[in-house]
């Protein structure tokens, strides 16, 4: 049982730091709506499912339909408000720069892995926009 709780401990200092310079570099492009096409596409793929249609039966997708699938369902949990589409693709940027710096930290020193992660963390906010499944 020790064992088990010690796997579940808190991140250490070199996963934090990363994720929280991906939360500051999203946070002044959240309310920046400029729908790029990828988007958009995206996004109307969630309100299609919303909607009760399937992928590939009643709209095309060009990416696996489980990306149609958790817009829905966030949409529907928490409505169709852009901001609900921006926080979904803060979700696959915390996980990547936590991954990286987790692999980084087996390479490296903890400081030089949580720069490594935070380099590679603050530059996905940049292509926000560009549509969701560049990242998911």
């Amino acid at each position: 049982m020790r064992a088990a709780a010690a796997r579940l401990r808190m991140p250490g200092w070199w996963v934090l730091v990363p994720a929280l310079g991906v939360v500051l570099g999203l946070l002044p492009r959240i309310p920046i709506a400029t729908l790029h096409e990828d988007e958009g596409v995206v996004t109307m793929w969630g309100l299609d499912i919303l909607a009760g249609r399937v992928p590939y039966r009643d709209f095309d997708v060009y990416v696996a339909p489980p990306l149609a699938y958790l817009y829905g369902a966030a949409f529907g949990l928490f409505g169709s408000a852009f901001l609900v589409d921006r926080l979904l693709l803060l979700l696959p940027m915390l996980f990547g720069t936590g991954l990286l710096a987790v692999i980084s930290r087996q390479l490296l020193p903890a400081s030089w892995a949580a720069l490594v992660a935070l380099l590679w963390g603050v530059w996905l906010p940049a292509f926000i926009g560009y549509g969701a499944f560049d990242l998911w």
